[in-house]
């Protein structure tokens, strides 16, 4: 793949914030897999409330064979040129089945109660769960499915031979962006 680097792992990790600064600091693209156009969820028919009722397990294998389905279609859309890659949708298992090396390819995953703590301070979360017949139990089991796809996403990396780094809020967004940026070699 041309002058890429992927910054993956599981959401509300500081991906985004991170990847803005890398790319600006380095002159080269930001492509957010999150806000491609074109690649939707497909429907299953189930209301916000019924599909986050269900069991954390169920939620966290669609979202991974979700993330799966969806990569190849992110791939035809990728820049032609230099570009940090990132997104909840880089699974490690793609590309180390496309072969991109350890040194081009980087993960980072919140511990549960990071997550937990970042999420609910976005303005986007309270108006998700207003459909939830109980909100506070709905936030709880997305959370928890999140937890399960950041040990799906370590895990795999891991075993793929990929860096992870854990978002604990013992760094500062500069200092993981330090981290990142020196093991990708940017």
């Amino acid at each position: 793949m041309a002058a890429h680097w992927w910054l993956g792992g599981s959401p509300c990790a500081g991906k985004s914030s991170i990847a803005r600064l890398l790319a600006a600091r380095h002159g080269i693209e930001h492509f957010e897999c999150d806000a491609r156009a074109g690649i939707r969820r497909p429907a299953d028919g189930l209301t916000t409330g019924e599909r986050l009722a269900r069991p954390p397990r169920w939620q966290a294998d669609r979202e991974v064979a979700f993330y799966r389905a969806r990569f190849g279609p992110l791939l035809a859309g990728l820049p032609a040129g230099p570009a940090l890659i990132e997104g909840a949708d880089l699974l490690p298992s793609c590309l180390h089945e496309r072969g991109v090396p350890p040194g081009r390819a980087i993960w980072l995953v919140p511990t549960p109660g990071f997550q937990r703590h970042w999420y609910a301070t976005r303005d986007w979360v309270a108006p998700y769960l207003s459909e939830c017949a109980d909100p506070a139990a709905a936030f709880d089991g997305w959370m928890r499915r999140d937890a399960l796809f950041a040990d799906h996403v370590r895990t795999t990396a891991t075993a793929a031979g990929y860096r992870v780094i854990v978002a604990d809020g013992s760094r500062t967004i500069a200092e993981t962006a330090g981290i990142i940026e020196r093991h990708l070699s940017l």
